[in-house]
């Protein structure tokens, strides 16, 4: 096992060495590219999951293609403008404060909130928030972690402003998953208009009987005639 992790350690310093092989360097341009992003888009972004329609633009020498910005919140800010940081930071803080309680009290959802904690840690340097394979369930886990607690048992009230809190956590956890089923619904447009022609009968055998009308050259017909042939499969 020490044998194989030196070697693993080897070749993963030799391929970082190599030009454009740093995640880190790599990283640290595609939040450059979303900084610039949210300083040109400040109000309302560029739009939900539009990061790799933008990105081309702001690319430079030595980084990588890609259609995240390697960072969910930059990503969310970019893409719905500078306001999106409300929700995100009353989100962040109503899921540090449940879980310093949960530490202290020891509670049942204390598992479910170190979960959600670590996938919005895990979000500071990759993007499944918007995948929605990983961001549902983990928007499940923060809300119940978050939420009223176990359905039956008496909660103490809660303050005006800690309803506020958990209104506005709530609301940036929608956030991210309407940014992850935007993202989604993009890629599948995309996919999907790569994979169509532009001329659908491009490579079909034309049917016997199939009437192809082809314009001439000027300089044997005149101007406005057309000339009629029929077409039959080889």
């Amino acid at each position: 096992m020490i044998a194989g992790t030196i070697l693993f350690l080897h070749a993963r310093r030799l391929e970082i060495a190599t030009p454009g092989g740093d995640p880190l360097l790599l990283r640290a341009g595609n939040w450059a590219a979303a900084a610039e992003m949210i300083r040109d888009h400040p109000l309302l972004g560029t739009g939900p999951g539009s990061f790799g329609t933008y990105y081309p633009r702001y690319i430079r020498p030595g980084m990588n293609e890609t259609r995240y910005a390697h960072n969910s919140y930059l990503q969310t800010l970019a893409g719905w403008g500078a306001w999106a940081a409300l929700p995100i930071l009353a989100l962040l803080a109503a899921v540090r404060g449940r879980l310093r309680e949960a530490r202290r009290a020891g509670g049942e959802d204390l598992p479910a909130l170190a979960a959600g904690a670590g996938f919005l840690a895990h979000n500071l340097i990759d993007f499944t928030a918007f995948l929605p394979g990983v961001a549902i369930p983990a928007a499940l886990l923060i809300g119940i972690g978050v939420g009223e607690g176990v359905p039956g048992t008496s909660q103490p009230p809660r303050r005006p402003a800690r309803a506020l809190l958990a209104g506005l956590a709530l609301a940036g956890l929608a956030a991210f998953v309407a940014q992850a089923a935007a993202g989604a619904r993009s890629r599948r447009a995309r996919r999907r208009s790569t994979g169509r022609s532009r001329h659908p009968w491009i490579g079909r055998a034309p049917r016997r009987g199939f009437v192809l009308r082809m314009r001439p050259r000027r300089r044997s017909w005149p101007s406005g005639s057309w000339r009629t042939a029929w077409a039959t499969p080889g």
